[in-house]
């Protein structure tokens, strides 16, 4: 079941918001890469599989 849009330009929104307090925070690059994978591969599920595989995930 493909996921709205929305939902996707919001993850990434929220990527670029974690980012820049990241970059606030001194965070080393490499962390922040790290955290910007595994953000990325939440996109990329919602994307793939939609809202269903991050419920069943969640256990919801």
């Amino acid at each position: 079941m493909p996921v709205d849009p929305k939902v996707v330009l919001l993850v990434e929104y929220i990527q670029r918001k974690v980012d820049d307090k990241l970059r606030e925070l001194k965070i080393p690059d490499e962390i922040r890469q790290k955290i910007n994978y595994e953000i990325e591969k939440i996109k990329q599920t919602l994307i793939e599989y939609g809202l269903a595989q991050i419920e069943k995930e969640l256990g919801i």
